[in-house]
């Protein structure tokens, strides 16, 4: 990773959601070289970060992205001391998308002393009964219910999410 991050140091967006090879050493890596990155984004599937050590990535961020405007670390292992951690590295951050990461507890005092920070997060979003655990598991899923303006237009069909050929099915309307 090093040697590919070597190649990337004019970069100023980097989106390595999803990627199970990268860790704590290869964002390590990343920040050393990409010091003009401003947006990283970073996100997980829970199910992949089962078992992941809590902050090593949160560290890695901090330690070698002081210049990060905008980062998204949605359903990682990060805690409050790597969310911490970050905060006090990264001094232009605007925006922190933590959601579904938690083992972060923020209290509302401690976030009013970032008033220039946006901050999203660390719950989930509640789509109705059944549905949010599956938005928090399945990424891809989450996307397909993110743009409805009316959530009710979701409870137009019946879901058994028990059955998993639901998604199939939804996946080939229209």
């Amino acid at each position: 990773m090093a040697s590919a991050a070597a190649r990337l140091t004019s970069i100023t967006y980097l989106d390595v959601s999803h990627c199970t090879y990268i860790g704590p050493v290869a964002l390590e890596a990343i920040g050393k070289h990409c010091k003009h990155l401003v947006k990283l984004e970073r996100n997980a599937y829970l199910m992949m970060i089962l078992g992941s050590s809590l902050d090593g990535e949160a560290f890695a961020i901090a330690a070698t992205m002081p210049k990060l405007k905008q980062l998204s670390i949605t359903n990682t292992c990060t805690s409050t001391d790597g969310v911490l951690k970050i905060l006090s590295s990264c001094p232009d951050l605007e925006l922190l998308d933590i959601r579904g990461c938690r083992e972060v507890k923020l209290d509302e005092p401690f976030v009013k002393k970032f008033s220039q920070l946006r901050i999203l997060g660390p719950e989930l979003v509640d789509y109705g009964p059944g549905i949010s655990a599956y938005v928090a598991f399945y990424p891809y899923i989450r996307h397909l219910f993110s743009g409805l303006d009316d959530i009710e237009m979701i409870m137009d069909f019946e879901l058994d999410l028990d059955d998993p050929t639901w998604l199939s099915e939804l996946l080939l309307e229209d």
